[in-house]
């Protein structure tokens, strides 16, 4: 299977695969951010990825990770995710960057990414701390008093570029967790 797109592109079509183990997926970034790509080496030039590709010159097993949520009055749902999930800043970061004409245009001109500085910059503005507790797979109880994001990571980049965990690896078979308390310092808990 290959995916022509950009991150959300490699998100929607997980979501249609029963079986991503039984799938061999190759990408050509042509979205806007293109953190899988970033992180995985692959060139932003079409040609160049395609070739790749089609010389099946670098394969590689990754890790997925899987949201599992409830919603109110609806039965449990889940959803994988290649690159990241997260709650709060960065998560309205790109809830808002998915919906905006800002991005069409910005595209067109080749500037695509700084709509996510844009749209960073306003969230910004306006968004207010919570309180979380995070469990982790140990059971360890992780509180936080002023979270502005929190975020699993199964790749280095997010966002455009930012690079929130830096020893994240999409095939160590581990998730890594940024947690932005306060603004004096992120947390990142492997």
């Amino acid at each position: 299977l290959i995916v022509l797109g950009g991150d959300g592109t490699i998100n929607e079509t997980l979501q249609g695969i029963a079986d991503p183990s039984k799938v061999i997926l190759g990408y050509i970034p042509t979205g806007s951010s293109n953190d899988l790509a970033r992180d995985l080496h692959i060139p932003k030039e079409p040609k160049a990825a395609l070739d790749l590709i089609l010389r099946n010159a670098a394969p590689r097993v990754m890790d997925l990770g899987r949201l599992t949520y409830l919603d109110e009055d609806q039965p449990e749902e889940s959803r994988l995710f290649a690159v990241s999930c997260g709650i709060g800043f960065d998560a309205a970061v790109c809830h808002e960057v998915g919906v905006t004409p800002m991005k069409k245009v910005l595209n067109k001109i080749g500037l695509g990414k700084l709509v996510y500085l844009f749209v960073a910059l306003k969230q910004l503005l306006f968004l207010k701390p919570s309180s979380m507790t995070l469990l982790m797979d140990d059971n360890k109880k992780e509180e936080f008093s002023k979270v502005y994001f929190t975020a699993i990571m199964n790749q280095k980049y997010e966002g455009g570029g930012f690079k929130f965990c830096p020893n994240a690896s999409p095939s160590d078979g581990y998730l890594d967790v940024i947690v932005v308390d306060g603004l004096s310092k992120p947390k990142v808990l492997c």
